[in-house]
């Protein structure tokens, strides 16, 4: 047979000689592509299984075994074989497709640890870069998902920092800055001075802002540190084109005044740096809002070119909780920037491109939210549209969840509204969610009652609900969900067991989606879970 392919194949013990099986299209794979399952005892012949009948409409498989042991499977197209993934079927059932131990477990009381995915081997395969304590400072390192870590820096900087005693002054993410081909993990460092009681409150000397390669850790680039607070974020974004290589924009500060500082990811030089007069939000916000090429700086209400120009200010209001770019409504060209605002004029906000308000709702502290898709029709298909989910924070106990246009669709629970973490879980498309307090992921009826879905258990010692990784990381095109069991102090990917219906394209082939995900390691990101990708058959 032709070189083997890496098709993201897993295999799930599920109980009874039951093995769930779930691979990826691949890019010349046709649609309809037909897919052959083979399966061998360890050093033994590989085997057909279902009669020679190729898989056509899905890209996963349910096997029983004649007897409990370990086995491997392929998946082969084209008479090219997949890599060979193991299973012991006489294994309880799982969900988990990866679980590994952390290179230093968690401290009591030390929450969260911060994390990023990203392709940091360059082969198309996620990587995950934890920050981790030790010795009360962080340390950065980085592991395949099959547990192999790749290498560990110290950044010499301590584990507790800010009102909060975390880890936000430490963001990391993984991405091609320099654009030759390769990841770099970027994040803030400082040459190991001593903080009075381990405590980062404001930046010392000598401070970093250091690029690596994200395979071997080897420096590329190191600037100097840009921030002097204990709360700084930094987004990745093409700020002069997709042709040139990407800035990174750190913005030191985020309840009042600000300083926004953009460095060429080439060659960790600024290219320029502002002041802003306006509160910023818990994350950084680059896109391209007018789909000229060229993405644009989203702080707080301002909007900056690729130059660092202020294009446009949002009416009057304070620091934002929650600040998100997509096209909420498609009948409005360009981009909308959803806004939940804490402080001056607080409440939810829709502004167009050019940061006019299309609608707004007041709250007494807009404080969490997410963006998914749901049946808005009454057909089953969840709509093309945002759902935007918005709570109050406060005595005012409300928990809205808004139609694009402003108008509200229902009301969660408390229960529901601080407790999830939104994922594309199932095939369908509709936003599921990851509850930090029953651990397992639940969907939504039409009158906002939880469905539980099977074989979706969750460890118990997982903490999350600002820190998790939400997306496709392994097997067919459904997100996974990634977080830290801090309990065992390991990090695992579940995945979705049951079979799908459909096949459909990863949503990594998309580079929206790619980008989105890139930015979970800084600040409190509100990602879209699924996105809407053009990536279906």
């Amino acid at each position: 047979m032709s070189q083997q392919i890496d098709r993201f194949l897993t295999a799930l013990p599920r109980g009874h000689r039951h093995v769930y099986l779930a691979w990826r299209l691949s890019g010349p794979d046709a649609d309809d592509e037909p897919f052959y399952v083979q399966r061998r005892r360890l050093q033994g012949d590989w085997q057909p299984l279902h009669d020679a009948a190729p898989v056509l409409f899905s890209t996963d498989f349910v096997d029983t075994v004649p007897d409990d042991g370990v086995y491997e499977y392929r998946v082969v197209a084209r008479q090219r074989p997949s890599y060979a993934a193991r299973v012991d079927t006489a294994q309880p059932p799982t969900n988990l497709a990866f679980e590994f131990p952390l290179t230093h477990a968690p401290p009591p009381g030390l929450y969260p640890y911060r994390f990023a995915i990203g392709d940091l081997q360059n082969n198309g395969r996620s990587g995950v870069v934890v920050l981790e304590s030790h010795a009360k400072r962080v340390q950065v390192c980085a592991y395949t998902l099959d547990g192999t870590r790749l290498w560990q820096r110290d950044t010499g900087l301590p584990d507790s920092g800010g009102w909060d005693k975390r880890m936000n002054h430490v963001p990391v993410t993984i991405w091609d800055v320099n654009g030759d081909g390769r990841s770099e993990v970027i994040y803030h460092s400082g040459p190991g001075h001593a903080f009075a009681n381990d405590f980062y409150a404001e930046a010392g000397p000598d401070e970093m802002l250091t690029a690596v390669d994200g395979e071997t850790g080897d420096v590329v680039w190191e600037c100097p540190w840009p921030g002097t607070r204990p709360r700084v974020m930094f987004t990745v974004g093409y700020l002069r084109g997709m042709e040139q290589a990407p800035s990174v924009v750190v913005q030191d500060g985020t309840y009042g005044d600000l300083v926004l500082t953009a460095i060429d990811g080439a060659t960790g030089r600024v290219q320029w740096r502002v002041t802003q007069a306006r509160g910023g939000g818990h994350n950084l916000d680059i896109d391209d809002m007018d789909g000229d090429g060229r993405m644009e700086v989203i702080a707080g209400g301002i909007c900056y070119g690729g130059d660092g120009s202020i294009l446009w200010q949002a009416e009057p209001f304070g620091h934002t909780d929650v600040s998100k770019p997509a096209q909420f409504l498609p009948d409005v060209p360009g981009l909308q920037v959803l806004y939940l605002v804490e402080k001056e004029n607080p409440g939810v906000y829709l502004v167009n491109a050019q940061g006019e308000t299309l609608w707004k709702v007041p709250f007494g502290h807009a404080h969490w939210s997410w963006i998914g898709h749901y049946d808005l029709d009454g057909s089953g298909a969840p709509d093309a549209r945002f759902m935007i989910h918005a709570a109050e924070k406060g005595a005012n106990e409300y928990f809205p969840i808004f139609y694009p246009d402003g108008r509200q669709w229902l009301e969660l629970t408390r229960h529901q509204a601080h407790r999830y973490a939104a994922v594309g879980w199932e095939a369908d498309g509709a936003t599921c969610f990851a509850h930090r307090k029953d651990f397992c992921i639940y969907r939504l009826d039409a009158q906002g009652q939880e469905i539980r879905l099977p074989g979706s258990e969750l460890p118990t010692g997982s903490l999350f609900g600002r820190w998790q990784i939400c997306a496709d990381l392994i097997g067919d095109f459904r997100e996974n969900f990634g977080c830290i069991d801090y309990e065992k102090g390991t990090f695992f990917v579940a995945q979705n067991p049951n079979p799908a219906g459909r096949r459909a394209r990863s949503p990594q082939a998309d580079f929206g989606y790619r980008h989105e995900r890139a930015q979970l390691g800084s600040g409190y990101y509100t990602y879209i879970a699924p996105a809407l990708c053009r990536v279906d058959p």
